[in-house]
């Protein structure tokens, strides 16, 4: 997973369950950096129609720790795309928006496996964004959920929410 002009350039793993690899690298050793995981719940090869990958956030913008600047709306401004790669093929992240949350926020932490909780998804989406800009996240598109610990607020989370696309920029940094 790649965000361009950011530190986020790390393998994607998926465990048993959320926790395995809290405070395990991508090659099961310990750490306390952990590794980023995609939810245990979603399809490996991203075909849910919504997917959730976590991350610590540690400092010196390390794993997810730079998702904090997206507060910035010139930071969100300046950074539209990234990459991800599933083992199988690559797709284009286009992100937009940038959220705030609640850690316990049912909507936005239950991946969808079809578009049958996709309005619900976006709406909410939309409601807790702090900056968005028009997606047009069409019928049968998946959407990345990118999700860290923030201390600003208690139980409070950052997600980046980007779409799948079968197009991806080039990194322009």
């Amino acid at each position: 997973l790649t965000i361009y002009g950011t530190n986020i350039n790390y393998p994607l793993v998926q465990g048993e369950d959320n926790e395995e690899y809290l405070d395990k690298d991508a090659f099961g050793k310990s750490s306390t950096a952990g590794s980023l995981f995609l939810d245990y719940r979603n399809a490996k090869d991203l075909s849910d129609s919504s997917s959730i990958v976590y991350g610590h956030h540690m400092d010196k913008n390390a794993m997810f720790g730079e998702l904090d600047q997206f507060t910035k709306k010139k930071f969100f401004d300046g950074h539209q795309y990234g990459v991800v790669y599933n083992g199988q093929r690559t797709y284009g992240v286009d992100i937009f928006a940038f959220i705030e949350a609640d850690a316990y926020n049912t909507v936005l932490y239950t991946p969808q496996r079809d578009d049958a909780g996709r309005e619900a998804l976006l709406d909410e989406i939309e409601s807790n964004a702090l900056h968005m800009r028009e997606a047009d996240v069409a019928d049968g598109e998946k959407i990345l959920l990118l999700s860290t610990c923030t201390s600003d607020i208690t139980n409070g989370r950052y997600i980046l929410a980007g779409k799948l696309t079968e197009e991806f920029h080039k990194d322009p940094f």
